[in-house]
Formats: C-alpha cells, structure tokens, sequence
C-alpha cells in the first residue's frame, strides 16, 4: 500500500526493504491498483483516490511484522504516527511519533482525505500512517504531500482499498 502518485509506475520495479544500510528484502510488482477516479493530470481534484496497492512476486517480512489496515476511519484529535524512508534519510526509517487527525477536506469527486500534523521530509508520501488501538498497531491512512505549513498535511481514507483486500 502507498500512494498512487508516487509509485504508479511500480508494476515490474523492485521494491527492497532495509535493515539499517544492508537491504534485508527484495521483490518485483506483479499487479497494481490504484483508487478509482484518481487521475495523475488532476492531482488536486482527486485527492481522495491517490492510493496504490502493489502485489509484489515474493513475500517481504515475516507476518509478525505486517500491520494490518484498520477497520474504520480514525475520528479528528486521534493520535497516530509517521513513519518512513524520506528523501534526507533514504535507509534510515524516520518517525514522528506524535502526531495527531487534525480535520477533514474534500476534493473535487467528494471524497474526504485527512489532514494531519506530523512532520517528515521529502520521501515519505506513500509511507503508512499507523494508529494504535487496543494495545495494537494498525495502518490507519496513506499521506500525500503538505498543502503548506498551514494547511497541513493530506492522508487518503483507505475505505475502497480495504474491499481489495
């Protein structure tokens, strides 16, 4: 799971996973797909849909280490956190471990991304955004780029891409 504007093009790409500067996995893209309505030449307007679900060729991890989505959209004020590869750190795994759902927006196909308020770098559109429920860890949403310091930063609802799965 990541953004479509990011990886849209990563059917047949490799995908590695690292543990500190060694890569601990590698696979290839096998199927890809991303939210309906999203369309790369009206970024803006299809907010909501810049999604992306790649398959990969060989399982990466053991499943003790797969967060799964969560059920249902985190309410505004929920905590969740950040984490990813960002460009200033490509094999360093960045967190920000205290952020929060700040709001709502809509975009133009009526879909209503989150806004939330954690810090990162260019590089980690497309990184989850996990919440902890019941002493559990889950995905809760994918960010996309900031809009501007005060407006925030954007993350796609999940809830088409959950009846993928």
């Amino acid at each position: 799971m990541t953004q479509a504007s990011c990886d849209g093009s990563s059917r047949g790409r490799g995908c590695r996973g690292y543990a500190g500067s060694r890569y601990a996995g590698h696979s290839t893209g096998v199927s890809l797909e991303t939210g309906s309505g999203y369309a790369s030449s009206q970024p803006s307007g299809t907010k909501g849909g810049d999604w992306a679900l790649i398959s990969l060729a060989t399982r990466l991890g053991s499943t003790d280490r797969v967060l799964p989505m969560i059920g249902k959209v985190p309410e505004v004020g929920s905590a969740i956190m950040l984490g990813g590869y960002q460009q200033d750190h490509p094999l360093v795994l960045m967190a920000d471990p205290e952020c929060r759902i700040v709001g709502r927006t809509t975009d133009g196909d009526g879909r209503q991304p989150l806004r939330h308020d954690c810090a990162g770098t260019r590089g980690d559109s497309g990184a989850p955004l996990p919440i902890e429920q019941g002493g559990k860890w889950y995905v809760a949403e994918v960010p996309e780029a900031a809009e501007g310091a005060a407006a925030g930063r954007l993350a796609v609802v999940l809830d088409e891409a959950r009846k993928r799965l």
